[in-house]
């Protein structure tokens, strides 16, 4: 019989300095990271952190770039590559 594989969880401030010297851009979804790509989004309702492909922050209160808390509307290219993760995960964060 085959071995699950264990993902070990990352804690939010680790992620948080990682990405801080970071060439490349990663998501923080409770605990696990994924490499990505500019302004990023927290959810705290679901313990995450992501990229969307675009995002409208109107709200004063949310002025402290790269991570925003309050957006006004948020769009995501559908991939073949990433349509699952997008209608699914980050649909589900976002709605929070």
């Amino acid at each position: 019989m085959g071995s699950a594989l264990k993902h070990e969880s990352v804690a939010i401030d680790d992620d948080l300095a990682a990405e801080a010297q970071a060439t490349v851009r990663h998501e923080y979804l409770d605990g696990e990271v994924f490499a990505m790509a500019d302004m990023k989004l927290r959810v705290a309702a679901h313990n995450a952190f992501c990229y969307p492909d675009t995002m409208l922050v109107c709200d004063p209160a949310d002025e402290r770039p790269p991570v925003q808390e309050l957006p006004y509307f948020i769009a995501e290219v559908m991939s073949p590559a990433t349509g699952n993760i997008d209608q699914r995960e980050k649909l589900l964060h976002y709605r929070a």
